[in-house]
């Protein structure tokens, strides 16, 4: 039997990456919300421009929107949606910076990084 190879590695880090379950985030007056990873091809797609105006204003608020979801993983806004993503963007920052935070402890980064 051959060694697995750093493909073969990766692609099994990969799938279970795949297979996590959202993150619970509890931030004081909301209810508990959960985040999730989300793909290189969603932040890309949420990031476009493409001509609409109002997404140069909105990159955090768009993040938020692509990251937020219930407990399955399903989406609770739509990042390509102007009303969801303002009215993410009309949230306190603190609360909201919280959400944010822990997408990215999700993620591998460390904290205030």
């Amino acid at each position: 039997m051959s060694k697995p190879t750093l493909r073969d590695a990766l692609l099994a880090a990969w799938a279970a990456e795949d297979a996590e379950p959202p993150t619970a985030v509890n931030v004081e007056g909301w209810p508990t919300i959960y985040v999730r990873s989300v793909t290189t091809a969603e932040v890309d797609a949420a990031q476009a421009v493409n001509g609409v105006e109002w997404k140069k204003n909105a990159p955090l608020s768009g993040a938020a929107a692509v990251i937020i979801c219930d407990a399955e993983g399903n989406r609770l806004f739509d990042p390509n949606s102007e009303a969801d993503v303002k009215l993410i963007s009309k949230r306190d920052w603190a609360k909201l910076s919280r959400v944010l935070a822990a997408a990215r402890l999700t993620e591998g980064d460390e904290p205030g990084k």
